[in-house]
């Protein structure tokens, strides 16, 4: 019993330490952490080390500190929405909250360069209980596309180049959307009619800086059925994603910086075949989404695809961007007559 006594007294500080390790802070590391809070919509409370503690969404209100009448430390707060729609207050361990870069979370502690343990690496969120449906319908995809909306696109391991046009998107409710439009392969022109549906909004986990807008993210599934009377056709089924920005007071598609991310507005999944059942990747996005490591071979902004997908519908654009203005001459008129409104 007094071994076990020993034991227990020896391990309690170490575990007090890791379970409360920036709740009390210097007046000065308070201000800092408060300017920096300041900066982030929405936070991440997770104590991976506090007894399978499930990560929290809050999208941030207020942020401020105060004395905590215990010498001389102050503790954070943020006031806020929790990810099912509950504004509470929340005083702050900043070893165990987390904000949002890129499509990780990162330790608030560690970015302020305090010494803790947040008892995990950055990790991915948990988008399951990420802010579900309630904004959902503040968010009119219908109008985001508007009449026609055109997306790159690529078909299978082969990388075979894709056209996807949205002919019109029609909102049915406050989640649905029946949308109308035809897909290319080669010169096969089909029709195709199905729903997207949006399942959640989210932070866009992207830097706000000159040339990001973004002020969130729409993340849903989608069904588009192909004409089967048509030749070659199939069902299209996977996930998307759209970055949204109301900035200039009216909601539309964020503009976002190359190096931040590849698309805006991205179409993952599958096509299968009405008649085989065999099935291929297919993705679409409006810029340089869904091609595989060694596809582009541009160091910049421009979608520059390698040699060898030449054959697989990609020769126009190869040849778009050669030194030599015969070739790129003839690159701008191929794309004119196999891609320009091709579906028209």
């Amino acid at each position: 019993m007094k071994r076990s006594l020993y034991l227990l007294i020896l391990l309690l500080p170490a575990f007090v330490c890791r379970a409360d390790q920036l709740a009390y802070l210097s007046e000065s590391q308070a201000i800092e952490a408060v300017e920096f809070l300041n900066t982030q919509k929405q936070l991440i409370l997770w104590c991976t080390c506090c007894n399978n503690e499930a990560q929290q969404f809050i999208t941030v209100s207020n942020v401020g500190y105060k004395y905590t009448g215990y010498e001389n430390f102050y503790e954070v707060y943020v006031d806020g929405t929790d990810n099912k729609g509950s504004t509470k207050n929340y005083n702050l361990d900043l070893a165990y909250v987390h904000y949002l870069l890129g499509k990780k979370a990162y330790c608030v502690g560690k970015a302020l360069g305090l010494d803790c343990d947040p008892c995990t690496a950055p990790f991915y969120p948990d988008i399951k209980i990420a802010q579900k449906l309630p904004k959902v319908e503040d968010i009119d995809i219908a109008k985001l596309f508007g009449s026609e909306k055109e997306f790159l696109g690529m078909l299978g391991d082969e990388v075979q180049r894709m056209g996807i046009v949205f002919l019109s998107t029609k909102r049915i409710d406050d989640h649905k959307y029946e949308v109308i439009g035809k897909s290319k392969v080669k010169n096969n022109i089909c029709d195709f009619k199905g729903i997207i549906e949006a399942q959640y909004v989210v932070e866009s986990g992207l830097e706000n800086w000159d040339g990001n807008n973004a002020d969130g993210k729409i993340i849903g599934k989608y069904n588009l059925a192909e004409d089967k009377k048509q030749s070659g056709t199939g069902v299209f089924e996977g996930t998307f994603e759209i970055y949204w920005t109301d900035n200039t007071g009216k909601m539309a598609i964020a503009e976002i910086w190359y190096t931040a991310s590849p698309y805006t507005v991205l179409f993952d999944g599958t096509w299968k075949s009405y008649r085989t059942g065999a099935s291929k990747k297919a993705c679409w996005s409006d810029y340089r989404a869904c091609f595989p490591a060694g596809f582009n071979v541009s160091d910049g902004p421009d979608l520059i695809p390698d040699e060898k997908y030449r054959s697989k519908g990609w020769g126009y654009l190869i040849d778009m961007f050669s030194f030599d203005e015969k070739t790129k001459e003839r690159g701008q008129n191929e794309y004119k007559v196999q891609w320009e409104d091709w579906w028209k």
